[in-house]
């Protein structure tokens, strides 16, 4: 049995992803302390493996578009059901590379 929530906090600079080893030390911090439930709350957003990975393992990812939502009082259990998505399609990413570099 597990023993509720294990949560990591990640900020950076717009440029900087979440990388998809940040996803499996948090991962692996679940395991080791028996969390049930992995949070990965970030003021960037996710690289594509990392995007992945936090689907296929069920971490809860809380990106810079979700983290905004989350803070005005939408429930964690909604962003949980469009988790892996939000990030914007290929157009919005590459506006948002030519912006932030």
């Amino acid at each position: 049995m597990g023993h509720g929530d294990l949560t990591n906090a990640e900020w950076g600079h717009p440029k900087r992803k979440i990388s998809n080893c940040e996803v499996r030390n948090l991962l692996g911090s679940q395991v080791h302390f028996g969390a049930d439930v992995a949070i990965l709350v970030s003021t960037t957003y996710f690289s594509g493996p990392a995007e992945r990975c936090v689907v296929q393992n069920g971490v809860i990812a809380v990106h810079r578009e979700h983290l905004g939502l989350w803070n005005n009082g939408v429930a964690l259990s909604a962003l949980a059901s469009v988790n892996g998505s939000g990030q914007g399609d290929r157009q919005h990413r590459a506006r948002r590379k030519k912006t932030y570099g």
